[in-house]
């Protein structure tokens, strides 16, 4: 089984303190999941939301699309 993190896990690894934490759960920003009423958070989406966030996954992305358009 996959290891949940809690908040203040996040909070650590991100930098960040909870209030913004818990900003960006409740606008759906950061993946995240409810266990029993608390918020937990899985490594593997957590890992795959911050390299949804590098500048260069957002131009691939971009680019992506542009070819895709072109061969059509």
């Amino acid at each position: 089984m996959e290891k949940l993190l809690a908040p203040e896990d996040i909070c650590e690894i991100l930098g960040i303190e909870k209030s913004t934490l818990y900003a960006w759960t409740s606008r759906g920003l950061i993946p995240f999941i409810k266990v029993n009423g608390l918020l937990r958070f899985r490594e593997s989406e957590l890992l795959r939301w911050l390299k949804s966030k590098e500048r260069g996954a957002i131009m691939k992305g971009l680019e992506d699309v542009l070819m895709d358009g072109r061969r059509g």
